[in-house]
């Protein structure tokens, strides 16, 4: 028998009914597995009253360590999943939709692109109705976006023509206040900053907490509570967080909570 271990997973709640009925929501959970001697392979689960056997995606090829990340485009009812391929040593970036039964056949998102093993992380806009896919290069690391838009990955650009690069993931949430996409990530030298995007261009990256080092993995989500976003990330061990109000950020630190990895939120 085959020993396997989950190498990631991400869940992704969605609803599997029309938009203007009322919705009944089902999450998706996906990850690799990776079988003894064998590549890793791409599974994904539905839930409904539990989570059933999972079922693979096809892959044509192995997936790699990076995680699978998902995003709900709440018009059609579609789940887009996107992952890292690494083909002849190189990260090459594939998406795969899941249309409430089945996935489609995974397809390269660009040509001669080739992406950081962290990943590709999408965010949909409900009101523009596109994706925004974010992403470093597997070279010199700096951030980049691709936008899907009638079945078409537009061409990669460069988020910022500023020097920075990004350490791990950038993470990206929507507002659906103003419109707007905010975009958070580390750079090498761990420092966190943000940049919005208006369907047509990103804002220069700022410091989150300026002149602050030392942090993992900064992570973003919308709360309608507070009607703007809340990141979280760990600086050293300890939890740290800052909430975005519309025009400034304020931070905190949850100095008796010790952390070791990510910190992502959500909302109900």
């Amino acid at each position: 028998m085959n020993r396997f271990t989950i190498t990631s997973l991400m869940i992704l709640m969605v609803s599997m009914v029309p938009i203007f009925a009322a919705p009944i929501f089902k999450p998706i959970a996906t990850f690799s597995i990776s079988f003894q001697q064998d590549p890793k392979t791409l599974y994904s689960s539905v839930y409904d009253s539990g989570f059933p056997t999972a079922t693979a995606i096809p892959t044509g090829s192995s997936i790699g360590d990076a995680n699978v990340y998902t995003s709900y485009n709440s018009q059609t009812g579609d789940t887009i999943a996107t992952w890292v391929d690494p083909i002849f040593s190189e990260q090459t970036p594939f998406y795969a939709i899941f249309n409430g039964t089945d996935w489609s056949q995974p397809q390269q998102m660009f040509q001669g692109q080739f992406v950081g093993y962290s990943g590709v992380y999408t965010t949909y806009n409900p009101i523009t109705n596109v994706t925004v896919a974010t992403f470093s290069d597997s070279v010199y690391l700096r951030p980049y976006y691709s936008v899907y838009n009638n079945g078409i990955w537009s061409e990669p650009q460069l988020l910022t023509q500023a020097e920075v690069t990004v350490n791990n993931m950038i993470y990206t949430a929507f507002d659906p206040i103003s419109g707007n996409i905010v975009g958070v990530f580390t750079d090498q030298a761990n420092y966190i900053y943000y940049t919005f995007y208006n369907g047509i261009t990103w804002t220069s990256p700022s410091d989150i907490i300026p002149n602050t080092s030392n942090n993992i993995n900064v992570f973003v989500s919308y709360c309608p509570n507070v009607e703007g976003f809340v990141a979280t990330w760990a600086r050293g061990n300890v939890f740290n967080y800052a909430i975005y109000d519309g025009s400034s950020w304020s931070a905190y630190t949850l100095s008796d909570t010790t952390v070791s990895d990510n910190i992502c939120t959500s909302y109900d």
